[in-house]
């Protein structure tokens, strides 16, 4: 029986610890290759679709401590995002975690935990984002991608949930 859990746990590290080299590289290689690309990958908001992918694949605690330091090893890798947003951005990340579990922990629906999450998670980072503009933290205009844009993760959301999910089934 022991054996049975050592081997399972073992699984489990294993497969953290694969996706989360794979997101940290994807970091690591997503501001060369917008450079690369004709689309800018920001506009499609590579950190939160990369989130998705752990919130699937490992375990909560595993997807909150990327969603609290995605930012900041972006801003390692790449100079961007700047330290102010940092903050913003591994908030709403984390936020969003927070309300994607608790979601699914009431109604088991990928595609409502998911859409709930982000869009509570962008009102949010929205509010505090006028606060950080309002004390001075942070230059610029409240909304600096179009909202449509921002729309992309909704629209991309539902067949990644559902890709992922019959993966996670098989």
């Amino acid at each position: 029986m022991n054996t049975t859990k050592a081997a399972i746990w073992t699984d489990q590290i294993r497969t953290t610890s694969l996706i989360d080299l794979g997101i940290i590289l994807a970091i690591y290689l997503l501001p060369g290759l917008t450079h690369v690309l004709p689309v800018p990958l920001y506009l499609i908001d590579p950190m939160r679709l990369l989130l998705f992918l752990t919130l699937l694949t490992t375990h909560r605690m595993n997807a909150l401590v990327l969603a609290a330091t995605i930012p900041f090893l972006s801003t390692l890798f790449s100079g961007h995002p700047v330290f102010p947003k940092n903050i913003l951005i591994s908030a709403e990340l984390s936020l969003n975690v927070m309300v994607f579990h608790w979601i699914m922990g009431k109604k088991d629906s990928l595609i409502l935990a998911g859409a709930m999450s982000i869009l509570s998670a962008k009102v949010f980072y929205y509010l505090l984002k006028y606060g950080f503009i309002t004390a001075g933290f942070l230059g610029g205009a409240l909304i600096s991608t179009p909202l449509g844009y921002q729309l992309i993760p909704l629209m991309v959301l539902p067949f990644m949930l559902f890709g992922l999910d019959k993966l996670r089934n098989r």
